[in-house]
């Protein structure tokens, strides 16, 4: 497992109670959660890091020169932005 703490505040944001050492959860306000939920919600929360890193690595591509370049030719732009945009709708 990994980043459990940041998966429970990801998906139920900050919450009083949560008390997470070396990745395991020891208390939680409520009923524990299983071992599967967890792991879900570890798994949920890198998927959407993965696809922040995916536009954050589209964006880093689009520099000065880049910029320049699109006032001839905005096609490339176009398609960056079409890119980024397809994956801003799956952190929906």
């Amino acid at each position: 497992m990994g980043n459990l703490h940041a998966a429970i505040d990801h998906k139920f944001g900050v919450r009083n109670g949560v008390r997470v050492a070396d990745d395991v959860l020891v208390e939680y306000p409520g009923e524990m959660p299983s071992a599967e939920d967890q792991a879900q919600w570890i798994a949920e929360y890198n998927a959407r890091l993965a696809i922040i890193n995916q536009i954050e690595a589209l964006e880093s591509t689009a520099t000065p020169r880049r910029i320049r370049e699109m006032a001839a030719n905005p096609a490339w732009m176009n398609a960056l932005d079409a890119k980024i945009a397809a994956l801003r709708a799956k952190l929906d």
